[in-house]
């Protein structure tokens, strides 16, 4: 009994020097970001700055692995398939993380299986109407959606955008009716042909759109850097003292079981790279920057995000039995 304690004390001693080893000695070859939507598209973009950046930095390269589709959960098994080393990544957003797990039986625990490291990027919904449309105010979109059966363009069935119009049914007792239509430049291209009333996009898109779209309101609390991407364009809740609110963040995450000397590599890698004004400038052409850095913090922000979706979600009938 003694020589069997004896040598299982051992094997756990070697197998905590060889964790501490593997922490010491990563990253010694390239890491893979396991992204879950399709190249091209705007987390496509908004992770290949990043991880050029952080293969720079941590000297090893990083690579963009795409697997779209299916809502989020081919790229998150395929993710969890992978050992817990931290040379495979999760790119989260909302749906890997919030709303596919609330809505849907999906094969993985968000909670147990997924480490969140660090935020990265963040966004608000905007409601956007044409840029010749009747109506001038939200407050009158919102009077029309009493009376007339207003159509909204959303990306997809569960996302933000979706949240969204929930949130403003639920506020103004209207019955705003949605068009999925895959992503929003298709919904705010739907919007400019005619195809519907309003639409749920970004704090960018009046940018990137100009006179063809204007912005009624934002559908989140009020933040600093509204002021910059929308200037004098007002939240719902400063409109008309109803708060509606959105959850659109994202950033990187480790298999459950990774060491946490390696997150800790990973997470300090990041940081340094986020308080580069280079790199910041780079992003910010297609999202917010912003740092959440660290396991505890950012798993506290995520749960920011149930705590908002998960009433909406159960009240439109959407969230699993």
């Amino acid at each position: 009994m003694i020589a069997k304690l004896k040598s299982m004390a051992l094997g756990a001693g070697l197998a905590i020097v060889a964790t501490i080893a593997l922490a010491d000695d990563y990253p010694s070859k390239p890491i893979n970001v396991i992204i879950p939507f399709p190249a091209g598209s705007n987390l496509d973009i908004i992770t290949r700055i990043p991880n050029e950046a952080l293969s720079k930095e941590l000297g090893v390269p990083v690579n963009s692995i795409n697997v779209p589709g299916g809502g989020t959960v081919p790229a998150v098994m395929k993710f969890l398939d992978e050992d817990a080393d931290g040379y495979t990544l999760l790119r989260w957003v909302a749906p890997t993380l919030v709303t596919n797990p609330i809505m849907r039986d999906i094969p993985y625990d968000p909670r147990e299986s997924i480490v969140p490291i660090f935020h990265d990027a963040t966004n608000s919904n905007v409601l956007y109407v044409k840029g010749d449309s009747k109506y001038e105010t939200f407050e009158q979109f919102m009077e029309a959606a009493k009376t007339e059966e207003l159509l909204i363009g959303i990306n997809a069935i569960g996302a933000p955008p979706h949240m969204s119009v929930a949130q403003l049914n639920t506020l103004f007792d209207v019955n705003l009716q949605v068009l999925a239509q895959k992503s929003i430049p298709n919904s705010m291209a739907g919007l400019i042909g005619g195809q519907t009333a309003g639409a749920i996009g970004q704090l960018k898109q009046q940018a990137a759109y100009g006179d063809e779209i204007r912005a009624l309101a934002i559908l989140d609390r009020r933040l600093p850097h509204f002021e910059r991407y929308l200037p004098g364009v007002k939240t719902a809740e400063e409109i008309t003292g109803k708060p509606s609110d959105s959850w659109i963040n994202g950033g990187y995450a480790v298999k459950a079981g990774t060491p946490p000397e390696i997150m800790a590599k990973l997470i300090a890698a990041a940081e340094k790279i986020m308080n580069n004004d280079a790199y910041r400038a780079s992003v910010e052409k297609y999202t917010i920057p912003t740092w959440v850095g660290g396991v505890d913090e950012t798993k506290a922000l995520v749960e920011e995000g149930w705590a908002l979706y998960e009433p909406i979600i159960t009240e439109l009938g959407l969230a699993k039995q």
